[in-house]
């Protein structure tokens, strides 16, 4: 290399490091600064992905990989989110590289900073980096790490999976999938089931290298990336009601309320190994046994999380009962009635119940009060 081609690229390096100082959007580790000062691809990448984060989401495309489309609607969107979502004082830090060859490598991504006055870190994401053309190109390591797994095809649904294939749990998983398209009166969806044997396996193949709740969240059964129709298992297993249940709700009922939609979620396929009715026992006996404000508790980001029985959130079994009164009165069409409904909005919510209950005097709170303390469980 002659001495001004090493200048030129020296100046190039230089630049782009003080740009990135500059914007003060993403972070370098000193080492990156010290070791990779010559390397442009890099460089290209670190500039690449500035200019990423300081885009619309809708242009997070043009910086992707395109094989990454043919699984993935969105393969962008959990980078989106762990970079902008969260504390305003986390700052994302790319602090490794890990490289295959000069064209391909993965940019070790962490969200740090101190949000109530304490180091803290969030996570950290791997990303994939192809150089194509010279021009960088991101991709979601998941779809790599699906490599390492078997496929099973199964009556419409793609099993991924490392252990050996559960027809018995497949077979009910198809069996709760008929009925869900016949109870909800919608066409029966097909999707794409992803086995890990617990949370820590879910989330690395899902690209994080590292989550604050990787080690202390092994009760999580699982999560479906809804609009990809991908359900993924953390425990083991084949079957997982819960989640297939949301897969109908995005498709057929969009914009759905979180609190209704966990709610039909749970009064149709259960919580973390729990049925409903095993949910409505403990939550009659909660109520029975603590004062309890029940809208307070179901709407309040401080209260909602409560684990209630085997760690599911107590707002899961408050909206599940919530549903089950709309289904018992008004039948599957209750969905839509309550759909577009604010229902953190006491008044609106209350308003809503008087005039379909019409009963001036019932509220949210003694609407469900009444239903578990009628309730008489059996097993």
């Amino acid at each position: 290399m002659t001495k001004t081609i090493k200048f030129i690229i020296l100046l190039i390096s230089f630049q782009l490091f003080a740009q990135n100082d500059a914007n003060n959007k993403i972070d370098l580790d000193y080492s990156i600064k010290y070791f990779y000062q010559e390397d442009i691809n890099l460089l290209k990448s670190i500039e690449a992905l500035q200019n990423l984060y300081n885009d619309d989401y809708k242009n997070y495309r043009l910086y992707w990989y395109e094989e990454d489309f043919k699984i993935l609607n969105d393969p962008y969107k959990d980078l989106y989110w762990i970079l902008n979502s969260g504390y305003k004082t986390y700052k994302p830090t790319i602090i490794s590289i890990a490289k295959k060859n000069d064209l391909n490598y993965t940019l070790k991504i962490a969200i740090i900073g101190n949000p109530e006055g304490f180091n803290s870190l969030y996570t950290i994401y791997d990303l994939g980096v192809y150089i194509i053309e010279g021009k960088p190109k991101f991709y979601n390591l998941l779809i790599e790490n699906l490599n390492d797994y078997n496929v099973t095809e199964f009556k419409g649904v793609d099993y991924y999976h490392k252990q050996k294939f559960s027809k018995k749990d497949a077979k009910k998983q198809i069996e709760f999938n008929e009925y869900l398209s016949r109870v909800l009166k919608k066409e029966i969806l097909n999707f794409k089931f992803i086995v890990s044997k617990s949370y820590e396996e879910m989330l690395k193949m899902q690209s994080y290298n590292y989550k604050n709740d990787m080690y202390i969240n092994g009760s999580l059964g699982g999560v479906a990336y809804v609009s990809d129709k991908i359900i993924f298992s953390a425990n083991g297993s084949f079957f997982y009601p819960h989640e297939v249940v949301h897969l109908y709700t995005h498709k057929y009922y969009s914009g759905i309320h979180n609190f209704l939609d966990e709610g039909i979620a749970t009064y149709f396929g259960g919580s973390k190994e729990l049925s409903f009715f095993e949910l409505k026992n403990i939550l009659k006996q909660k109520i029975n046994s603590e004062d309890m404000n029940l809208y307070e508790t179901s709407f309040d980001e401080n209260l909602k999380y409560k684990p209630l029985g085997n760690g599911t959130a107590i707002y899961y079994a408050i909206g599940a009962v919530f549903f089950e009164i709309l289904n018992k009165k008004f039948g599957i069409d209750s969905i839509e009635k309550f759909r577009f409904l604010d229902m953190g909005n006491k008044t609106d919510l209350n308003n809503k119940i008087q005039e379909l209950f019409n009963d001036k005097e019932i509220t949210f709170d003694s609407l469900i009060k009444k239903e578990l303390n009628e309730y008489d469980f059996k097993k």
